[in-house]
């Protein structure tokens, strides 16, 4: 019987350094796991901090040198000509951008890109280029104004209550 109580606790003690061994190895593992999750968030926060700068790869054919003269051009008249002379497409919306300013540019050998950099400072729109290259002029962002005036109900004329 004795010999039955031993092998009993010998089983037991096997078991308990089994567990030992298994906690051991979860740890092991557990810290593997962390150190992945941890290489992720940092992988992803790097990548949302290089989409926030907007410092995209200027394409190869933006770089391409051009001669640019425009004298009192419309925003559309000037990119019409930059893609002319360029050979490049552009993406825009005519309807979004407006016809309000007029640009002056007179220069020789500037690379597209700088350009279009001079036309969209001159006529408040923005130039975005996409990871894949694409060129996109989209409308400058609104200018904060200020109203003043009275509120008024439609129907009696009185004033808003409390201003």
């Amino acid at each position: 019987m004795k010999w039955q109580v031993d092998s009993e606790l010998d089983g037991y003690l096997f078991g308990v350094n089994t567990i030992e061994k298994r906690l051991t190895n979860r740890n092991y593992i557990a810290r593997f796991y962390l150190f992945i999750l941890f290489a992720l968030v940092v992988n992803i926060f790097g990548q949302t901090a290089a989409k926030s700068t907007g410092d995209e790869p200027i394409p190869a054919k933006l770089m391409r040198l051009i001669d640019l003269e425009l004298e009192n051009a419309t925003i559309i008249e000037a990119l019409a000509l930059i893609m002319e002379v360029g050979e490049i497409d552009l993406s825009y919306n005519i309807e979004r951008l407006g016809v309000d300013g007029l640009i002056n540019v007179d220069t020789t050998a500037i690379s597209i890109h700088t350009a279009l950099k001079l036309v969209t400072q001159q006529s408040g729109t923005e130039l975005k280029i996409t990871r894949r290259g694409s060129v996109l002029i989209l409308p400058g962002s609104p200018q904060h104004r200020s109203l003043t005036g009275r509120i008024t109900d439609a129907e009696n004329g009185d004033g808003l209550a409390g201003r």
